[in-house]
Protein backbone atom coordinates (compact mmCIF):
# COMPACT_ATOMS: atom_id res chain seq x y z
CA UNK A 1 0.00 0.00 0.00
CA UNK A 2 2.71 2.44 1.05
CA UNK A 3 4.76 1.52 -2.00
CA UNK A 4 1.81 2.38 -4.23
CA UNK A 5 1.39 5.75 -2.48
CA UNK A 6 5.11 6.51 -2.88
CA UNK A 7 4.97 5.59 -6.59
CA UNK A 8 1.91 7.81 -7.08
CA UNK A 9 3.59 10.74 -5.28
CA UNK A 10 6.81 10.33 -7.34
CA UNK A 11 4.78 10.15 -10.54
CA UNK A 12 2.91 13.37 -9.64
CA UNK A 13 6.15 15.16 -8.70
CA UNK A 14 7.88 14.07 -11.90
CA UNK A 15 4.84 15.08 -13.97
CA UNK A 16 4.74 18.53 -12.34
CA UNK A 17 8.51 18.98 -12.80
CA UNK A 18 8.35 17.88 -16.44
CA UNK A 19 5.35 20.11 -17.10
CA UNK A 20 7.16 23.02 -15.45
CA UNK A 21 10.23 22.50 -17.66
CA UNK A 22 8.03 22.43 -20.75
CA UNK A 23 6.30 25.59 -19.60
CA UNK A 24 9.65 27.35 -19.19
CA UNK A 25 10.65 26.38 -22.73
CA UNK A 26 7.28 27.43 -24.14
CA UNK A 27 7.30 30.50 -26.32
CA UNK A 28 4.97 33.03 -24.77
CA UNK A 29 5.54 36.34 -26.52
CA UNK A 30 8.22 37.60 -28.85
CA UNK A 31 9.40 38.19 -32.39
CA UNK A 32 12.04 37.10 -34.91
CA UNK A 33 15.08 39.36 -35.37
CA UNK A 34 17.40 39.02 -38.37
CA UNK A 35 20.61 37.53 -37.01
CA UNK A 36 22.71 36.80 -40.10
CA UNK A 37 22.66 36.76 -43.86
CA UNK A 38 24.25 33.99 -45.90
CA UNK A 39 24.92 33.98 -49.62
CA UNK A 40 25.92 30.84 -51.51
CA UNK A 41 27.42 31.34 -54.95
CA UNK A 42 28.36 28.83 -57.59
CA UNK A 43 31.24 30.83 -59.07
CA UNK A 44 32.07 28.44 -61.90
CA UNK A 45 29.86 29.14 -64.93
CA UNK A 46 27.51 26.37 -65.99
CA UNK A 47 28.64 25.02 -69.37
CA UNK A 48 25.94 24.05 -71.82
CA UNK A 49 27.03 22.31 -75.03
CA UNK A 50 25.74 23.44 -78.39
CA UNK A 51 24.78 20.41 -80.47
CA UNK A 52 25.23 21.89 -83.92
CA UNK A 53 28.70 23.38 -83.45
CA UNK A 54 31.97 22.91 -81.65
CA UNK A 55 31.20 25.76 -79.30
CA UNK A 56 29.55 26.04 -75.92
CA UNK A 57 27.46 28.44 -73.87
CA UNK A 58 28.55 29.68 -70.45
CA UNK A 59 25.68 30.59 -68.12
CA UNK A 60 26.47 32.53 -64.95
CA UNK A 61 25.33 35.27 -62.57
CA UNK A 62 27.17 38.36 -61.38
CA UNK A 63 26.45 41.30 -59.09
CA UNK A 64 25.99 44.61 -60.89
CA UNK A 65 28.15 47.57 -59.93
CA UNK A 66 26.40 50.64 -58.55
CA UNK A 67 26.43 52.34 -61.94
CA UNK A 68 24.72 49.29 -63.51
CA UNK A 69 21.78 49.30 -61.10
CA UNK A 70 18.50 50.27 -62.67
CA UNK A 71 17.11 53.77 -61.88
CA UNK A 72 14.32 52.32 -59.73
CA UNK A 73 16.62 50.27 -57.50
CA UNK A 74 15.62 50.75 -53.85
CA UNK A 75 17.23 50.08 -50.51
CA UNK A 76 16.74 46.52 -49.40
CA UNK A 77 16.66 45.03 -52.87
CA UNK A 78 19.14 42.45 -54.13
CA UNK A 79 20.20 42.67 -57.78
CA UNK A 80 21.81 40.16 -60.13
CA UNK A 81 22.89 40.08 -63.75
CA UNK A 82 22.43 36.84 -65.64
CA UNK A 83 24.85 36.27 -68.52
CA UNK A 84 25.10 33.78 -71.36
CA UNK A 85 28.38 33.89 -73.25
CA UNK A 86 29.09 32.03 -76.46
CA UNK A 87 32.47 30.44 -77.00
CA UNK A 88 32.57 29.41 -80.64
CA UNK A 89 35.76 27.35 -80.41
CA UNK A 90 37.66 25.72 -77.57
CA UNK A 91 39.54 28.44 -75.65
CA UNK A 92 38.22 31.01 -78.09
CA UNK A 93 37.03 34.50 -77.23
CA UNK A 94 33.74 34.83 -75.37
CA UNK A 95 30.90 36.75 -76.92
CA UNK A 96 28.01 37.83 -74.70
CA UNK A 97 24.75 36.93 -76.41
CA UNK A 98 22.29 37.31 -73.52
CA UNK A 99 22.05 39.45 -70.40
CA UNK A 100 19.13 39.89 -68.00
CA UNK A 101 18.70 42.13 -64.97
CA UNK A 102 17.07 40.52 -61.93
CA UNK A 103 16.15 41.94 -58.53
CA UNK A 104 14.01 41.08 -55.52
CA UNK A 105 13.09 42.87 -52.34
CA UNK A 106 14.84 41.93 -49.14
CA UNK A 107 13.14 40.73 -45.97
CA UNK A 108 12.30 42.91 -42.93
CA UNK A 109 14.75 43.18 -40.05
CA UNK A 110 12.11 41.89 -37.61
CA UNK A 111 9.20 39.51 -38.15
CA UNK A 112 6.23 38.70 -35.96
CA UNK A 113 4.74 35.20 -36.23
CA UNK A 114 1.66 35.00 -38.46
CA UNK A 115 2.13 38.61 -39.64
CA UNK A 116 2.28 38.51 -43.45
CA UNK A 117 4.97 40.15 -45.53
CA UNK A 118 5.71 39.97 -49.24
CA UNK A 119 8.73 39.44 -51.45
CA UNK A 120 8.52 40.87 -54.96
CA UNK A 121 10.68 39.77 -57.85
CA UNK A 122 11.34 41.53 -61.14
CA UNK A 123 13.34 40.76 -64.24
CA UNK A 124 14.07 42.36 -67.59
CA UNK A 125 16.18 41.43 -70.59
CA UNK A 126 19.02 43.80 -71.40
CA UNK A 127 20.47 41.92 -74.36
CA UNK A 128 19.30 38.96 -76.43
CA UNK A 129 21.20 38.40 -79.67
CA UNK A 130 20.02 34.82 -80.07
CA UNK A 131 16.32 35.03 -79.13
CA UNK A 132 16.98 32.73 -76.17
CA UNK A 133 14.17 33.79 -73.82
CA UNK A 134 16.02 32.01 -71.04
CA UNK A 135 13.98 30.72 -68.10
CA UNK A 136 14.96 31.47 -64.53
CA UNK A 137 13.60 29.30 -61.72
CA UNK A 138 12.97 30.89 -58.34
CA UNK A 139 12.25 29.00 -55.15
CA UNK A 140 11.07 30.74 -51.99
CA UNK A 141 10.85 28.67 -48.83
CA UNK A 142 11.07 29.01 -45.08
CA UNK A 143 11.80 26.58 -42.28
CA UNK A 144 12.40 26.28 -38.57
CA UNK A 145 15.78 25.07 -37.34
CA UNK A 146 15.74 22.99 -34.18
CA UNK A 147 19.18 23.00 -32.52
CA UNK A 148 20.17 19.54 -31.35
CA UNK A 149 17.04 17.89 -32.69
CA UNK A 150 16.20 15.94 -35.81
CA UNK A 151 14.35 18.25 -38.24
CA UNK A 152 10.66 17.55 -38.80
CA UNK A 153 9.38 15.92 -41.96
CA UNK A 154 8.93 17.83 -44.17
CA UNK A 155 11.63 20.22 -42.84
CA UNK A 156 10.50 23.19 -44.91
CA UNK A 157 7.40 24.92 -46.11
CA UNK A 158 7.66 26.00 -49.72
CA UNK A 159 6.05 29.30 -50.58
CA UNK A 160 6.81 29.20 -54.28
CA UNK A 161 8.63 26.12 -55.52
CA UNK A 162 10.58 26.13 -58.78
CA UNK A 163 8.60 29.05 -60.09
CA UNK A 164 9.39 29.41 -63.80
CA UNK A 165 10.16 32.98 -64.75
CA UNK A 166 10.53 33.55 -68.50
CA UNK A 167 12.37 36.79 -69.13
CA UNK A 168 10.89 38.35 -72.21
CA UNK A 169 11.47 41.78 -73.72
CA UNK A 170 9.38 43.59 -71.11
CA UNK A 171 9.96 43.57 -67.36
CA UNK A 172 7.98 40.91 -65.53
CA UNK A 173 7.20 40.75 -61.84
CA UNK A 174 5.85 38.28 -59.32
CA UNK A 175 5.09 38.49 -55.63
CA UNK A 176 5.28 35.79 -52.96
CA UNK A 177 3.36 36.19 -49.69
CA UNK A 178 5.02 34.83 -46.56
CA UNK A 179 3.56 34.08 -43.14
CA UNK A 180 6.38 33.60 -40.57
CA UNK A 181 6.14 30.43 -38.51
CA UNK A 182 5.70 30.39 -34.76
CA UNK A 183 8.60 28.67 -32.95
CA UNK A 184 8.23 25.60 -30.78
CA UNK A 185 10.79 26.88 -28.29
CA UNK A 186 13.06 29.86 -27.67
CA UNK A 187 16.03 27.85 -29.02
CA UNK A 188 14.62 27.65 -32.54
CA UNK A 189 15.84 29.71 -35.49
CA UNK A 190 13.79 30.71 -38.51
CA UNK A 191 15.23 30.75 -42.02
CA UNK A 192 13.81 32.41 -45.09
CA UNK A 193 15.57 31.41 -48.30
CA UNK A 194 15.57 32.52 -51.93
CA UNK A 195 17.14 30.34 -54.63
CA UNK A 196 17.63 31.72 -58.15
CA UNK A 197 18.81 29.30 -60.82
CA UNK A 198 19.06 28.78 -64.54
CA UNK A 199 20.27 25.36 -65.53
CA UNK A 200 23.05 24.72 -63.02
CA UNK A 201 23.94 28.35 -62.50
CA UNK A 202 22.65 29.03 -58.99
CA UNK A 203 22.61 31.75 -56.35
CA UNK A 204 20.97 31.27 -52.98
CA UNK A 205 20.27 33.77 -50.21
CA UNK A 206 19.44 32.77 -46.64
CA UNK A 207 18.10 35.14 -43.99
CA UNK A 208 18.46 33.57 -40.53
CA UNK A 209 16.33 34.91 -37.69
CA UNK A 210 16.81 34.50 -33.95
CA UNK A 211 13.80 34.27 -31.65
CA UNK A 212 13.62 37.13 -29.13
CA UNK A 213 11.36 35.97 -26.32
CA UNK A 214 10.06 39.39 -25.28
CA UNK A 215 7.64 41.99 -26.65
CA UNK A 216 8.74 44.05 -29.65
CA UNK A 217 9.37 47.59 -28.40
CA UNK A 218 11.37 50.63 -29.45
CA UNK A 219 13.20 50.78 -32.76
CA UNK A 220 14.20 47.17 -33.30
CA UNK A 221 12.91 47.42 -36.85
CA UNK A 222 15.28 50.18 -38.01
CA UNK A 223 17.30 48.81 -40.92
CA UNK A 224 20.85 49.96 -41.77
CA UNK A 225 22.23 49.96 -45.30
CA UNK A 226 25.85 50.58 -46.27
CA UNK A 227 26.30 51.34 -49.97
CA UNK A 228 22.75 50.00 -50.54
CA UNK A 229 23.45 46.62 -48.90
CA UNK A 230 21.63 45.52 -45.75
CA UNK A 231 23.92 45.60 -42.70
CA UNK A 232 23.14 43.18 -39.89
CA UNK A 233 24.24 43.86 -36.32
CA UNK A 234 23.68 42.02 -33.06
CA UNK A 235 22.85 45.43 -31.57
CA UNK A 236 20.14 47.29 -33.43
CA UNK A 237 20.17 51.02 -34.11
CA UNK A 238 18.16 52.92 -31.49
CA UNK A 239 16.68 56.32 -30.91
CA UNK A 240 17.75 57.67 -27.52
CA UNK A 241 16.59 61.13 -26.37
CA UNK A 242 15.69 61.97 -29.95
CA UNK A 243 19.09 60.92 -31.36
CA UNK A 244 19.66 58.03 -33.75
CA UNK A 245 22.41 55.91 -32.20
CA UNK A 246 24.30 53.44 -34.39
CA UNK A 247 26.62 50.52 -33.52
CA UNK A 248 30.10 51.83 -34.27
CA UNK A 249 32.15 48.72 -35.01
CA UNK A 250 29.89 46.98 -37.53
CA UNK A 251 29.37 50.20 -39.54
CA UNK A 252 33.00 51.31 -39.61
CA UNK A 253 34.38 47.86 -40.39
CA UNK A 254 32.03 47.71 -43.37
CA UNK A 255 33.50 51.05 -44.49
CA UNK A 256 37.06 49.75 -44.26
CA UNK A 257 38.15 50.98 -40.79
CA UNK A 258 40.24 48.88 -38.41
CA UNK A 259 38.68 48.96 -34.93
CA UNK A 260 40.42 48.21 -31.63
CA UNK A 261 39.25 48.36 -28.01
CA UNK A 262 41.20 49.03 -24.80
CA UNK A 263 39.35 47.61 -21.83
CA UNK A 264 41.75 49.34 -19.42
CA UNK A 265 41.09 52.87 -20.70
CA UNK A 266 37.65 52.09 -22.20
CA UNK A 267 38.82 53.58 -25.48
CA UNK A 268 37.67 52.75 -29.01
CA UNK A 269 40.20 53.45 -31.78
CA UNK A 270 39.24 53.60 -35.47
CA UNK A 271 41.97 53.76 -38.14
CA UNK A 272 41.72 54.07 -41.90
CA UNK A 273 44.59 55.28 -44.11
CA UNK A 274 45.71 58.64 -42.66
CA UNK A 275 42.77 59.02 -40.26
CA UNK A 276 42.97 57.95 -36.59
CA UNK A 277 40.08 58.55 -34.20
CA UNK A 278 39.95 57.72 -30.49
CA UNK A 279 36.82 57.86 -28.31
CA UNK A 280 36.54 57.20 -24.59
CA UNK A 281 33.25 55.79 -23.39
CA UNK A 282 31.35 58.43 -21.42
CA UNK A 283 33.62 61.31 -22.52
CA UNK A 284 32.47 64.22 -24.76
CA UNK A 285 36.02 64.62 -26.16
CA UNK A 286 37.19 62.84 -29.31
CA UNK A 287 40.80 62.65 -30.47
CA UNK A 288 40.92 63.17 -34.25
CA UNK A 289 44.47 62.78 -35.61
CA UNK A 290 45.93 64.16 -32.36
CA UNK A 291 43.47 67.05 -32.01
CA UNK A 292 40.95 66.98 -29.15
CA UNK A 293 37.45 67.96 -30.26
CA UNK A 294 34.50 68.43 -27.91
CA UNK A 295 31.10 67.12 -29.03
CA UNK A 296 27.65 67.32 -27.48
CA UNK A 297 27.22 63.55 -27.07
CA UNK A 298 29.05 60.75 -25.33
CA UNK A 299 29.65 57.26 -26.73
CA UNK A 300 27.68 54.64 -24.81
CA UNK A 301 27.84 50.86 -24.49
CA UNK A 302 24.80 48.65 -25.07
CA UNK A 303 25.18 44.85 -24.85
CA UNK A 304 28.99 45.19 -25.09
CA UNK A 305 28.73 47.29 -28.26
CA UNK A 306 29.68 50.97 -28.63
CA UNK A 307 26.96 53.25 -29.98
CA UNK A 308 27.46 56.83 -31.17
CA UNK A 309 25.16 59.46 -32.64
CA UNK A 310 24.46 59.10 -36.37
CA UNK A 311 25.16 62.82 -36.80
CA UNK A 312 28.76 62.35 -35.69
CA UNK A 313 29.29 59.46 -38.04
CA UNK A 314 28.91 62.08 -40.76
CA UNK A 315 30.98 64.82 -39.12
CA UNK A 316 33.83 62.66 -37.80
CA UNK A 317 34.13 59.90 -40.39
CA UNK A 318 33.28 61.91 -43.52
CA UNK A 319 30.38 59.74 -44.62
CA UNK A 320 26.88 60.71 -45.70
CA UNK A 321 23.76 59.37 -44.06
CA UNK A 322 20.03 59.50 -44.73
CA UNK A 323 17.29 58.62 -42.26
CA UNK A 324 13.87 57.73 -43.63
CA UNK A 325 11.55 57.58 -40.63
CA UNK A 326 8.59 56.42 -42.71
CA UNK A 327 10.43 53.40 -44.14
CA UNK A 328 12.51 52.99 -40.95
CA UNK A 329 15.76 52.88 -42.93
CA UNK A 330 19.20 54.42 -42.40
CA UNK A 331 21.31 54.71 -45.54
CA UNK A 332 25.08 55.09 -45.03
CA UNK A 333 27.24 55.99 -48.02
CA UNK A 334 31.02 55.70 -47.77
CA UNK A 335 33.46 58.06 -49.44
Amino acid sequence: MYKKIVVVILTVVLTITFSDSILKATVEEGYWRLDKYEEAIYEEPFVESISDSEGKKLIHFSKPKDEALDPNFELGQTALLMHIDLQAKENGDLKEIYKAYLKYTSVPIVLEPHEKFTISYEGSVIKDDANLMRNVNITFFHQLLYPGRVPPDPPSEFIERNMAFPLESEMLSKTAEIVPMFPDSVDDNYVFKVIIESGKAVRSYSFVYEWINEPLVGNENLRMFVDKQLLISDVSPSIIDGRVMLPLRVVLEKLGFDISWSNQTRTVTAVKEDKRIEMVIGSPYININGEMVKVDFVPIITNDRTLISAKYFEDIFDISMKLNEEDKTIEIIGD
